[in-house]
């Protein structure tokens, strides 16, 4: 429906005029802002995801959701628009006009907005701002992302003698993080501006020397791909059970190894020696019956190496055959049996109390 910049219009002998366009926003609940130009009127609002309704003369054209806020915009005279009437022709004078001081209004009302409101689509086109071709004109807002999610400034960034950069969760790159690491994740749309400002040769920001993240936290010694947890406690209640139950088959299959739990992209490994580490994928399921089963196909797995499964273990003929040996067993399979019915007669709490393990 048209807005109206008088008092009073009428479109097909009915009365259309909607008000004033200043006061679209007036009740709003988010951060707002209104404007009046030779060319337009603005009234803007916070809602990065609800689009900016556009105006031509009062006539509705388009709605536009490539700005980062919502709100109207009514110009003053008829913008130039396409064929089809459903938006604006790039070379319309009055629409560059408006277009540029839409910038303006729009870089005044993020000013209000505070670091922890800003959406991700706000923040990238933050980040593609820039007042003096150095794309710093937000360098005090916390725009970019880091590994752990939480977010830091420009100005952060650049007091920092090196930085990282990850596209997306890596393991070893959060501990970085904790340790007092910039680790910069570019999955985040506003932080791979900041890597590669949307091929913008006019913009070139300053950002510290990199280093490579995975060999830095090797040198640190937080991750080299397999990490095990020491505070069991921080286990949750079913990783505790699948700890506890992998100890008590190692106990019954005879696998002279401790057990631990850890996290690594692999289903576990182990030394070939002394101990095995299970993870969350070594479980198919949270069904016990699949999950019991789970265990102890990655028990037998894991006992059947007598050298390191990290990085890339053998599974050549004499591997497979001890495996197989292992599992088809019947004094193995027996074993199982009889425990899992146990579980299913007693209880996993009365089980782990009769073999004494815990976390």
């Amino acid at each position: 429906m048209p807005y109206s910049l008088s008092e009073f219009s009428t479109y097909s002998g009915e009365s259309v005029d909607k008000g004033d366009p200043l006061e679209a926003v007036a009740d709003s609940p988010h951060p707002s802002l209104t404007r009046e130009t030779g060319d337009a009127i603005f009234a803007l609002e916070y809602t990065p995801h609800g689009g900016l309704d556009i105006y031509s003369n009062g006539l509705y054209v388009t709605t536009k959701r490539e700005y980062g806020i919502g709100g109207v915009i009514v110009s003053k005279g008829n913008l130039t628009l396409n064929f089809a009437r459903n938006d604006n022709q790039s070379s319309c004078e009055r629409w560059q006009r408006i277009d540029s001081a839409l910038e303006q209004a729009r870089d005044d009302l993020y000013a209000d907005v505070s670091d922890d409101r800003l959406t991700a689509e706000s923040r990238e086109a933050m980040a593609s701002d820039g007042d003096d071709e150095s794309g710093e004109q937000w360098a005090d807002r916390k725009l970019f992302q880091l590994a752990t999610e939480s977010r830091i400034s420009l100005e952060e960034i650049q007091a920092v003698p090196r930085i990282g950069w990850v596209d997306g969760p890596q393991k070893g790159a959060d501990k970085l993080v904790e340790r007092g690491y910039v680790v910069l994740d570019t999955s985040d749309a506003a932080t791979q501006r900041l890597r590669d400002p949307a091929g913008d040769e006019n913009i070139s920001i300053a950002v510290p020397e990199a280093f490579g993240v995975g060999e830095q936290a090797e040198s640190e010694g937080v991750w080299t791909g397999y990490h095990r947890i020491e505070d069991e406690s921080q286990l949750n209640a079913d990783q505790q059970r699948y700890l506890r139950f992998a100890r008590v088959l190692a106990a019954e299959l005879g696998i002279d190894r401790d057990v631990y739990y850890g996290e690594a992209s692999a289903d576990a490994w182990t030394d070939g020696r002394t101990y095995i580490v299970i993870t969350d994928s070594a479980v198919t399921s949270r069904q016990r019956a699949v999950w019991m089963y789970d265990l102890y196909l990655m028990m037998l797995h894991e006992a059947a190496h007598d050298t390191s499964s990290r990085d890339r273990p053998s599974h050549g003929h004499h591997f497979e055959s001890t495996f197989r040996s292992l599992v088809e067993g019947p004094g193995n399979q027996r074993s199982f049996a009889e425990l899992v019915q146990q579980v299913v007669d007693e209880g996993f709490e009365s089980v782990f109390e009769e073999y004494g393990v815990g976390c």
